[in-house]
Parts: structure tokens; C-alpha cells; sequence
């Protein structure tokens, strides 16, 4: 009876899902910083020229969005 040889290759690598878990898990904090940042920077131009209507938030939330989809695509793609 042939006796099998275990190898690097034949092993699972445990690490691997540690790895992917990390890798996903940067790119979502990575989308909320920047949509943050957007809502953020967008409020304080707000209360800075004192507008009635909040049309830095609104418009620079929606280019963060665009910005951090862009971002996260270009991310997947590439992995």
C-alpha cells in the first residue's frame, strides 16, 4: 500500500482566509473614511457660508460616493 507524502502544496493554507478577510475588510473602512471625509469637509463649507440649503454636503457626498466606488472597484479588479 502506497504511502502519501504531504507537501507544501497539498496543505491548506489557513492563512489564506485570514488574508482575504483583511484584504475586504481595509477596502470597507477604506469606502466609509472617504465617504466621511466628503460628508465632513461638505458640512463645514455649509456652516462656513452660512447656506440655506446644504449643497456642499449633498454634492460632495455624492462625488465621495462616486470617488470611493471608483476606488473600490479599481481594487477589486487589481486583486
Amino acid at each position: 500500500m502506497p504511502t502519501t507524502k504531504k507537501t507544501k502544496h497539498n496543505t491548506p493554507n489557513k492563512t489564506s482566509g485570514l488574508q482575504e478577510y483583511g484584504k475586504y475588510s481595509s477596502i470597507a473602512f477604506e469606502l466609509l473614511l472617504i465617504i466621511f471625509c466628503g460628508v465632513f469637509v461638505g458640512y463645514k463649507l455649509d456652516s462656513y457660508f452660512t447656506n440655506l440649503k446644504p449643497l456642499f454636503t449633498v454634492s460632495l457626498s455624492f462625488i465621495s460616493l462616486a470617488v470611493s466606488l471608483y476606488a473600490m472597484i479599481k481594487k477589486l479588479i487589481k486583486k
